[in-house]
């Protein structure tokens, strides 16, 4: 996503900086609390978030700002580890900071713990996998888990690349390769991980289109199925195995 603040003149930065400002300090008379939260004021400026809270957190130069990719992302984060760390100081409960910062509490900790995301980037790479084709790192997924594949070797499902026509040939290329016809935990890469090494096999050496593509293409992954073998839950499952 790029940034709309990089497209408006200085004059209309400055405006917007002044009402960002004079609303991220305002209060409810009844109550003394925060009149807006940071999505409040984005809205009424047409802003993201982020850069709200990059005109709140200090002076913005357009032309600072990344375009896009890894470079945006960190200066998204560094606006709101701003933030977050002004109304830290100002003794503001950890909850409260969230709700106005439009953010989960867990994240207002990452914020805390970890400014700059280099400790998670850190750790990530620390609990890379190696792949099972061609020995090169693998992508660390959660929970002590990484990918079994790299990114070169990993088959993909990308919406692009399937038809109905080819999703339905290649659900009957894997019951001539397997002798069985496959369920919607087969197709699913996730569950075949928790599944264990001969499920994730399978994914590997026959190239087949997920859930999520079956559900885009046939309106549902049973849809899917059904228009490849006629009637999807009278199949035989390897070793009598699990049914979706």
């Amino acid at each position: 996503m790029s940034s709309t603040l990089r497209d408006r003149d200085p004059d209309e930065i400055r405006a917007a900086t002044r009402i960002a400002r004079a609303q991220w300090q305002e209060t409810t008379p009844a109550t003394g609390e925060p009149a807006y939260t940071l999505a409040d004021i984005a809205a009424n400026l047409g802003l993201e978030p982020w850069e709200t809270a990059a005109l709140i957190a200090g002076d913005v130069d357009p032309a600072a700002i990344p375009a896009s990719g890894r470079a945006l992302a960190a200066y998204r984060r560094q606006v709101m580890v701003a933030l977050t760390e002004a109304l830290t100081a100002q003794r503001v409960p950890r909850g409260q900071i969230a709700s106005r910062l439009g953010v989960s509490p867990r994240t207002i900790d990452a914020y805390r713990y970890d400014p700059t995301n280099a400790k998670h980037r850190e750790f990530r790479l620390l609990r890379r996998g190696t792949c099972r084709r061609c020995g090169r790192p693998t992508t660390y997924l959660r929970k002590g888990r990484s990918s079994a594949l790299c990114a070169s070797c990993r088959p993909t499902s990308a919406p692009s690349t399937w038809t109905r026509e080819t999703a339905v040939q290649a659900l009957r290329e894997w019951e001539q390769t397997f002798g069985f016809r496959p369920t919607l935990q087969d197709l699913d890469r996730a569950r075949a991980q928790a599944r264990g090494p001969d499920a994730v096999a399978r994914l590997d050496q026959v190239r087949v289109p997920s859930p999520r593509a079956l559900r885009r293409l046939f309106g549902s992954g049973p849809a899917g199925l059904q228009e490849a073998f006629d009637d999807p839950a009278d199949h035989p499952q390897p070793g009598g195995g699990d049914t979706d």
